[in-house]
């Protein structure tokens, strides 16, 4: 590690900079230390993805995570009995149990050899390779848990000519060897980079996609080309390699600047190879019917240089893959799109987990394992009122990442200015080494058709000599032969048959001799012109060894430039990585904080509002209470009104009485006065005498009632006083009242209005929060706070109906049948797990190889097209057609075997047929409002059977079904 970092120094960096980047590659290659490298993985991933919350973050329910579990591991959730068992068990440790006996069972090995298919073959027609074969190759691998590396590399290195390896090559044969299709699904499937549109020019889209990687990449895929051989009568595609040769491109929006590069992995350095001669590169040259085998291999290289766990892009891309496969997408999203501006939910965690993949050995059920035990995967998908507690965290998480941001910023800038001076300063020694590499080229060309010439004028000297010594060996033969024939036709003189074929011996022997000058002299000429072309040969190849040490120093350069692009690009990519991640997650948190604000919000307003009504109660009261005093003082107020009328009463008539004793007292005083008059004129008149006695005593009685009526006034008009100063302050205090009154009425006015302005800011709090709360479940899921509503692969919906339905089943207890008959087990294989396992394996291939016929209709309906990334979810009329008028799903769900639609039939109580349902059916149990719909339901339809058949196929067609939440 010093010594990379003594390299990566060496680049003549700025000292500020300088330290940015040992600040960056310190981040990148320094592993966990102690206690934190041997931290088990889940840990980890708890760690690194730790929610924003100050008490604790919920989990999914277990029937949420039974069926989540069961549907990822195994491709089909589990049946009602084993729900409802799982669910009733107080065991802690029951989650960690049924994950390890997911991963026991024979349909782990199927369901993740299915994955496997689907991700490296995406759904393509079987041209060369059979499924059979192909998915038994799978499921061997994954059976023997066999790392994920080996199977890559046993891809990326088969030919198909060896029976035990022909599956694998399927990968390169059913893409029919096409070098650009090769090229982009290598990039996609192994690397997580879609380079498709690289193949014209570097991305406008994706600034880290270059057309220099397309090109390193297609120089490799663009050697393997598809060759028939003859096995027995059959036709056989293998795959034949040949040499491979630098590949010279230019962008389309740039024509005329050339670019090369030799074999290479994105964003990796260029493949050293070793320099033949053109004519020497091959083991096994090209020829019809024939597999070309070259001395060096850029697919072995490829395997090589991808699996041997240096290749960080090799590393994390598997292990996004399998973490989409567990939680619907990846730490990076598209799963083919990793990028810097892409940036992963933790670029930390997804290089640690890479780090730990290789140290695993590549071991994808250890990852699976450790993955399902995580807190993370086991993460509730609902917004529950305890995430939403939560989230008032999110503020202090906001203002570290803010704190944070700017320095990374910085860094990545200056980063990117390091890679972009590495680049210009390749790209300079690239232009400098690429007149050389051409005329390089044209003399390799040259040294070709010299070669060609020489070899042709030695094939026609070798040809010529051949025929010479093949004459001069028949020649000397029929000479050889020609002698004792002499010797026994001078013998037998008469025995004509000898002589001719005497005769015809020496003319044949004369024959061959006059021909042999001809062909001595065409080998002298043959020979001659030998000397010629070999001399025009040796020049050429003395131009190409020339060429070819003029170039090398050229082409140090450019490796030595490349090197340093490669890991400032390096470099660059984890700074730009890590500022993504912070602005996606500031964000992120600065829109939770927003939902928290707004939350306390509401909290505020809705105090206040309930400060509102206390005071509004309140002042409502004081105005009632004061209504009292208002009605008592009234009640005075009209009391002093009577009393006052009748004091006035009183007194006006004590003013009549005491006028009118006042004028009989002065009517009677002066008919005194007469009288008395009279009398003193007639004294003696005893009538008059006796008339003023009378009217004396009739005006001293007169007098004295005049006085007591005067009297009474006086009381009368004291009382009528007393009345108006009582009724004056009645008055003064109705007044008051009145005013009090008012003032209350308006205090309890001013009340009200408050408590209709803070009920309305409660209703526009909680209108700002909820449009806040809006984003959160999906920005929450995308930082694997909640998990991902994941919509089932068209396998998974075709085996999770199977069982549901029981159909699974009861072809497993047919297979379990058959081979108890057929091929019984002793009481002492029973006992042997490892007979059970393979026993189990068994049954589950038999029940397989049964069921799979319609696995092809959900595919057809569910399924991306043959070729394209199967991980998208879209919903179609010939979908809902399918689940409403399929005639399969719906003879699947008549009642059988035990099944929900049977159990629903037999219950007599309707809260149990709602369970029934609902744990056969969606692995959980039914809510109250369920449980009512089910039991209305029931209750009016006179069919009971039919009725249930009707609830299983609506729970089968629900949206609930076909999602793995």
């Amino acid at each position: 590690m010093t010594a990379r970092l003594r390299v990566y120094d060496s680049f003549a960096f700025p000292s500020k900079r300088r330290m940015i980047v040992r600040l960056l590659l310190a981040w990148w290659l320094i592993p966990l230390a102690g206690a934190m490298a041997q931290e088990p993985l889940r840990e980890l991933i708890n760690r690194e993805l730790a929610p924003p919350s100050t008490s604790g973050w919920p989990k999914a329910s277990d029937a949420e995570f039974l069926r989540r579990v069961s549907i990822d591991l195994n491709g089909m959730p589990p049946n009602a009995d084993d729900a409802r068992a799982f669910l009733n068990d107080a065991d802690p440790a029951k989650r960690e149990k049924r994950i390890d006996q997911l991963m026991a069972s024979p349909l782990f090995t199927r369901h993740l050899s299915t994955t496997l298919d689907v991700m490296l073959m995406e759904r393509r027609p079987n041209t060369n390779v059979s499924q059979d074969e192909w998915q038994a190759w799978l499921m061997k691998s994954v059976r023997d848990n066999k790392p994920w590396n080996v199977i890559a590399r046993e891809i990326l290195t088969a030919d198909g000519d060896v029976a035990q390896t022909r599956a694998a090559a399927r990968f390169y044969l059913d893409r029919n060897s096409e070098p650009h299709v090769i090229t982009r699904d290598l990039g996609r499937v192994f690397f997580g980079r879609d380079m498709q549109c690289n193949q014209c020019h570097d991305s406008p889209i994706v600034a880290d996609y270059l057309q220099r990687d397309y090109h390193g990449l297609l120089a490799i895929a663009s050697t393997g080309y598809e060759v028939k051989k003859k096995v027995g009568e059959k036709d056989v595609a293998v795959l034949g390699e040949r040499s491979g040769a630098d590949l010279t491109f230019e962008s389309v929006f740039i024509k005329g600047t050339l670019h090369r590069t030799a074999a290479r992995l994105p964003g990796g350095v260029s493949i050293v190879e070793p320099t033949l001669y053109p004519g020497e590169e091959y083991t096994i040259a090209p020829a019809d019917g024939v597999r070309a085998v070259p001395k060096f291999s850029r697919r072995a290289a490829l395997a090589e240089q991808a699996t041997n766990g240096s290749n960080l892009a090799f590393n994390e891309n598997i292990v996004n893959r399998l973490w989409a496969m567990m939680l619907g997408r990846g730490l990076v999203h598209p799963l083919d799109m990793m990028h810097p501006d892409n940036s992963s939910a933790s670029p930390s965690l997804l290089k640690q987990l890479g780090d730990r993949m290789v140290a695993a050995n590549f071991d994808m059920k250890w990852f699976l394992r450790e993955l399902a035990m995580s807190d993370v995967y086991q993460r509730p998908f609902d917004l529950t009122p305890d995430v939403i507690d939560s989230l008032a965290a999110a503020t202090l998480e906001r203002d570290q990442l803010a704190s944070k941001k700017d320095p990374v910023d910085v860094a990545a800038r200056d980063a990117s200015k390091l890679a972009t001076t590495a680049d210009d300063t390749f790209t300079a020694a690239e232009a400098a080494m690429l007149p050389v590499a051409v005329e390089l080229d044209a003399a390799r060309t040259q040294y070709v058709d010299a070669k060609k010439k020489l070899d042709d004028a030695q094939k026609a000297l070798a040809d010529a000599t051949g025929l010479l010594t093949t004459k001069t060996n028949i020649s000397a033969t029929l000479q050889q032969a020609l002698t004792p024939l002499q010797a026994a036709t001078a013998a037998l003189p008469n025995d004509a048959e000898l002589a001719a074929t005497a005769a015809k011996l020496t003319a044949r022997t004369q024959q061959i001799a006059t021909e042999l000058p001809a062909l001595q002299q065409a080998v002298t000429d043959k020979s001659a012109a030998v000397t010629p072309v070999n001399n025009a040969f040796a020049a050429t190849k003395a131009t190409l060894d020339s060429t070819s040490q003029k170039l090398q120093p050229l082409l140090e350069a450019v490796r030595i430039e490349e090197a340093k692009f490669v890991a400032a690009r390096a470099v660059m990519q984890v700074a730009e990585q890590e500022a993504e991640s912070i602005k996606n997650r500031l964000a992120i948190a600065e829109r939770i904080s927003l939902t928290a604000q707004t939350r306390a919000s509401i909290n505020e307003a809705t105090q206040a509002h309930a400060s509102s009504e206390a005071a509004f109660v309140f002042a409502n009261a004081q105005v009632n209470e004061y209504l009292t005093v208002v009605q008592q003082r009234t009640a005075a107020m009209q009391t002093c009104e009577q009393e006052m009328a009748a004091a006035s009463s009183a007194m006006s008539n004590a003013q009549t009485e005491l006028h009118s004793r006042q004028t009989a007292t002065v009517v009677l005083s002066e008919a005194k006065a007469a009288i008395d008059r009279a009398a003193s004129l007639l004294p003696a008149d005893e009538s008059i005498a006796t008339s003023a006695k009378t009217l004396s005593e009739k005006l001293a009685a007169s007098q004295l009632s005049a006085k007591a009526s005067e009297e009474f006034l006086l009381v009368a008009t004291q009382k009528s006083q007393a009345a108006r100063d009582a009724m004056t302050a009645a008055q003064t205090q109705m007044a008051e009242s009145t005013v009090e009154l008012q003032r209350r009425q308006q205090v309890a006015a001013q009340c009200g209005a408050a408590v209709t302005e803070s009920r309305a800011s409660v209703q526009s709090a909680d209108v700002a929060f909820q449009k806040s709360l809006e984003p959160v479940p999906t920005d929450l899921s995308a930082r694997f706070a909640l998990s991902q509503l994941k919509p089932l692969t068209p396998e998974q919906l075709c085996w999770t109906v199977f069982k549901v339905t029981t159909v699974y089943d009861r072809y497993v207890v047919g297979e379990v049948a058959e081979l108890d008959k057929t091929a019984p087990l002793t009481d002492e294989q029973r006992k042997d797990p490892s007979i059970q396992t393979v026993r189990a394996a068994e049954i589950e291939q038999r029940t397989f190889d049964k069921l799979k016929g319609n696995i092809g209709s959900y595919v057809q309906l569910y399924g991306g097209g043959p070729g394209q990334p199967q991980n998208d979810f879209y919903a179609s009329p010939d979908q809902a057609l399918f689940t409403a008028n399929g005639s399969a799903i719906n003879s699947w769900v008549v009642p059988a075997s035990d099944n929900a639609t049977e159990r629903i039939i037999k219950a007599t109580d309707p809260r149990i047929a709602a369970e029934e349902l609902y744990l056969g059916v969606l692995t959980r149990m039914p809510s109250e409002g369920e449980i009512a719909e089910v039991t209305s339901f029931l209750s009016t339809r006179p069919d009971r059977t039919k009725a249930a058949q009707e609830l299983v196929w609506g729970l089968i067609s629900s949206a609930e079904f076909r999602f793995n939440r």
